[in-house]
């Protein structure tokens, strides 16, 4: 299983249906004489940059950065570990019609600086930049929050049991420490910026998922292949990052190119356009315009009518002189 699902899937206390049976998600593997990796974590407030900043113990004081794109300081309070061992059950029952246990899923941060490579453009009325990254990295972090023992690797969240044990039935004394799961991966990644301040995040993030749409109908590519997130900079205008989901790139996102740009905006505002979900006002979205699978946590802020009037502002300057 890929690791970006792993977390939120197999996490301490999700459940998973096999063979029948229901299966209980325990305990973070643990491999003796292998340190399993530990850091602080920590994302800009305003632009949403990850820093992350490896540790050797959980209790130790939170670290300090300063955002290359905002200049501000972000603190690093988070303790984040990556379960590259991977997960091990404990409890198994037999499956019955109620819906397993899930986590509250995960959320994927650009960690790069300044665009490296951004190439500018003048479209009409409107300007901005195209960047193309190979090899550039992102961050997932889980939206739970688990306690996980330092020696053992027992995991649960909600209420500290005051007592626990090893995954071999042995009373285990280990520390129980607060820490988000997470995964860094490093992949092909596409960065368009348009200078044209947005209303909000939600519009920001509903004209990403318009753009996505559009380029994987462009590029007939599976929906599940291209991911994305937003960055607001301090002038308020919006970095669209977009980047394959295949850990070291799938080339789709590289092939975004500058010419292109007009015709992946008419197509997302086509996307848009043709839905009816949300009333007049499209306010709302739906599976048949810009939600997905893989897009769930932002289901209840995904607006088809902002995004359609960004779209719509976008284009008519790309049509003007």
């Amino acid at each position: 299983r890929d690791m970006s699902m792993a977390i939120s899937e197999y996490a301490p206390g999700c459940q998973i249906v096999a063979n029948r049976r229901l299966i209980t998600s325990t305990y973070l593997k643990i491999v003796q004489g292998r340190d399993r990796p530990l850091y602080k974590f920590g994302k800009c407030p305003k632009c949403n940059t990850a820093f992350i900043d490896r540790i050797a113990d959980p209790s130790e004081e939170p670290k300090r950065s300063i955002c290359p794109n905002c200049s501000v300081e972000v603190v690093l309070d988070k303790n984040m570990t990556i379960p590259e061992f991977g997960f091990v059950y404990k409890d198994t029952e037999r499956a019955t019609i109620n819906k397993p246990r899930r986590s509250r899923g995960t959320n994927v941060y650009y960690r790069g600086g300044p665009n490296p490579n951004a190439e500018s453009f003048e479209i009409g009325g409107i300007s901005g930049t195209l960047s193309i990254n190979t090899d550039d990295e992102l961050v997932v972090e889980t939206n739970d929050q688990y306690y996980i023992c330092d020696s053992c690797g027992f995991g649960c969240t909600g209420k500290i049991p005051k007592t626990h044990k090893t995954v071999f039935g042995s009373d285990c004394k280990g520390r129980l420490s607060p820490m988000r799961l997470g995964h860094v991966f490093r992949t092909d990644v596409a960065i368009i910026h348009f200078d044209k301040m947005v209303d909000g995040h939600s519009q920001a993030i509903s004209v990403l998922y318009s753009i996505i749409e559009a380029l994987c109908i462009d590029l007939q590519v599976e929906r599940s292949e291209i991911s994305g997130c937003v960055r607001t900079l301090k002038d308020g205008t919006v970095d669209y990052i977009l980047f394959d989901n295949t850990p070291g790139g799938s080339g789709y996102v590289k092939a975004i190119t500058i010419e292109m740009l007009p015709r992946l905006v008419d197509d997302a505002l086509g996307i848009v356009s043709r839905c009816d979900c949300g009333g007049i006002e499209g306010e709302g979205s739906c599976y048949r315009c810009i939600q997905s699978y893989y897009n769930q946590p932002y289901h209840d802020v995904l607006s088809r009518g902002l995004a359609i009037k960004a779209l719509k502002g976008i284009r008519e300057l790309m049509g003007s002189q």
